[in-house]
C-alpha cells in the first residue's frame, strides 16, 4: 500500500469537508439575508477553490491527463478568487448601509 497516496487522499478528504462546510453554512447565511446575492458567490468561490483538491483523485488514479488537471485547476483558482473579491465587496457594502442605518 501507498501511504504517501493515502495520506494525501485524507488530506483531501479533510479539505473536502472544510470546503463543504463553508457550503453549508453560505446556504444558510443566505437564507438568513433573505438570498443577498453576494452569498452565491461565496458558494462558487468554495466550490472553485475545491476544484482542484477534487481533481486530484480522478488524476491520481490516472483518469484525467495532467495538462488537463492543471488548466482546469487553474481556471477554478482565478474564478474562485474573483468570486471570493466580488462576494467580499457585497459583503463590504452590505456591511455599510447596516453601520449607517444603526448611526
Amino acid at each position: 500500500m501507498d501511504y504517501t497516496n493515502a495520506f494525501t487522499q485524507g488530506l483531501v478528504l479533510l479539505a473536502s469537508l472544510g470546503f463543504l462546510a463553508a457550503v453549508y453554512y453560505t446556504y444558510r447565511l443566505s437564507q438568513e439575508t433573505k438570498g443577498e446575492k453576494y452569498w452565491t458567490f461565496f458558494l462558487v468561490a468554495a466550490l472553485a477553490l475545491a476544484m482542484p483538491y477534487w481533481l486530484s483523485v480522478p488524476h491520481d488514479l490516472n483518469l484525467i491527463p495532467t495538462g488537463t488537471t492543471t488548466a482546469i485547476g487553474e481556471v477554478a483558482a482565478i474564478a474562485g478568487a474573483l468570486s471570493l473579491a466580488y462576494a467580499s465587496h457585497g459583503l463590504y457594502q452590505t456591511m455599510k448601509r447596516i453601520r449607517k442605518r444603526v448611526e
